[in-house]
């Protein structure tokens, strides 16, 4: 498994194990789950667990284990050096019993055909007398589909695992339209793609993406509060060639659901007569321009959310300034995976560049698939629960909104910016100079300079007050040249001199930290 590949809805009557053999591994999350077993991280260098019962414990991992709102043998908090846990130096565990809310991604049951009687959004009660106004599911004699949309949880309710379904709403596959994608040329099937799936938007329908890749030529606007998109099978979206987010939600829409999508980035049109004077992104919830607190008891949700700058794509001039950016509050993350590529496809008959790392991909230079940050949070009262972003030109993290939660961060500097990187003070998580409260648990970023030998100073830069917690944070010497220097605001140990690659090092004490 991997940061892409999350585990839901488990229930594993056996121990786990999440490796192979003694390979290294770089997952990954595991929400939802009953593990009957123990679990057994083996090499994986970082994992976060939400909602799991963990019937035997678990043993294993390298470097950074999180666990949200976890029952049973839960292990105990430990920072990595084998002081705070009675373990030998490991990974560092950071655990959070009492989180503050839970929100579950949306699933389809097929179920046998009960009644003509259903239920839609939880509370509307429809008579489904016509069977023809019914999509295809209806088509058969015996079973029809439902979208189930998990309600909020929170204090006791929003430990351990819960897929039992009894407080679902239940969502009438009459009120959801099934996207598939449109398969002329791409610019044909762009705008074919908007028209369909904004017209059942701005009909109030949720989106279920069939797997595909859809071209789009304008934003998809969600205008209707508590409306749901689902992909399924990494349903992809690609970005309008004129900067637009493949998803734009405005300000003041609440209880916005977004799960299971892959957002990639386009070549834009940045000529003369198509000017883009805004900042591009991939997903844009609210205006930076206004304040939307959003709403504390139905907040808006992002679950196994992908985003990539490169990578499938042939074009290496694909681009965008931000990834996510987040300008609405009360917004909930869980599993954001948001990467520039590091790698991409080779076109016919080209050479691998770099053949002894893979001869089968083309590595990422200075210049290629440019995207400056992987999230901007503005909005406050943001959480998110296992974020990862890599390899952005810039900052890869920017946190300007008050209340952020994170649990869980993985971050890779990029491989191939030159010295200009370390001068301009770019790091891999940064929480803005204005923020007076802010909270981050088990955060590693991970240098790999392959092209230039570049030597940042920090790995986090935040204020300095006491509004500000962190812990388990460390760097890690991924290979090649350059390094990280010190882990928080300039304190905190660093490679030096010392050769050894995969050794963490961690901030282990108050003055560090802060």
């Amino acid at each position: 498994v991997s940061q892409a590949a999350p585990l839901r809805r488990l229930h594993v009557q056996s121990d786990l194990h999440l490796f192979d053999a003694d390979s290294w591994v770089s997952g990954g999350v595991a929400a939802n789950t009953v593990v009957d077993g123990k679990v057994n991280f083996g090499g994986q260098q970082q994992w976060v667990m939400r909602n799991v019962h963990l019937g035997e414990g678990a043993v294993g991992g390298a470097w950074n284990l999180v666990f949200v709102g976890c029952t049973g043998a839960v292990p105990k908090e430990g920072d990595g050096a084998g002081r705070d846990n009675d373990a030998v130096m490991g990974p560092s565990i950071s655990v959070e019993n009492t989180p503050g809310s839970r929100i579950e991604k949306p699933y389809i049951v097929m179920k046998q055909k009960q009644s003509p009687i259903r239920e839609n959004r939880g509370t509307q009660r429809i008579n489904v007398s016509n069977q023809s106004d019914l999509p295809f599911v209806s088509d058969h004699p015996l079973y029809e589909f439902e979208l189930r949309v998990p309600r909020i949880t929170s204090g006791r309710d929003a430990l351990g695992p819960k897929f039992d379904g009894e407080d679902d709403y239940i969502r009438d596959f009459r009120r959801v339209k099934l996207g598939i994608p449109a398969f002329n040329d791409s610019a044909l099937a762009a705008f074919e793609n908007h028209s369909v799936l904004q017209k059942a938007l701005d009909q109030g329908k949720d989106l279920v993406l069939a797997p595909g890749i859809y071209y789009l030529s304008s934003s998809l606007e969600i205008k209707h509060p508590n409306q749901v998109i689902l992909g399924l099978g990494y349903a992809t979206l690609i970005g309008p060639s004129d900067g637009s987010p493949c998803i734009y939600i405005p300000p003041h829409i609440t209880g916005i659901r977004i799960a299971g999508v892959m957002l990639e980035a386009t070549v834009l049109s940045r000529d003369e007569h198509s000017p883009i004077d805004k900042t591009t992104s991939l997903l844009q919830w609210g205006d930076p321009s206004i304040n939307d607190p959003g709403n504390e008891t139905n907040p808006g949700c992002l679950i196994d959310v992908f985003a990539r700058v490169g990578g499938a794509s042939l074009e290496r001039g694909v681009s965008t300034d931000v990834m996510v950016q987040l300008n609405s509050g009360n917004i909930y993350g869980d599993n954001l995976w948001l990467w520039r590529a590091d790698h991409v496809q080779l076109r016919p008959m080209e050479k691998a560049n770099f053949p002894h790392i893979s001869p089968l991909y083309r590595q990422t230079v200075k210049g290629e698939c440019n995207v400056n940050n992987g999230i901007v949070v503005n909005g406050a009262n943001v959480t998110m629960v296992g974020l990862a972003v890599e390899h952005t030109n810039q900052d890869q993290t920017v946190w300007n909104g008050e209340d952020g939660i994170v649990h869980f961060y993985q971050c890779e500097l990029p491989y191939d910016v030159d010295e200009t990187f370390a001068i301009s003070n770019y790091v891999g998580y940064r929480v803005g100079t204005d923020v007076k409260r802010h909270s981050a648990y088990g955060l590693g970023i991970y240098s790999n300079f392959r092209d230039f030998d570049v030597e940042v100073d920090t790995a986090v830069i935040h204020p300095e007050i006491s509004g500000i917690h962190l812990r388990n944070i460390f760097t890690v010497k991924l290979d090649n040249q350059g390094m990280i220097k010190t882990v928080v605001n300039n304190r905190g140990p660093g490679p030096g001199t010392d050769p050894q690659r995969g050794r963490p090092f961690r901030c282990l004490d108050e003055k560090c930290r802060l």
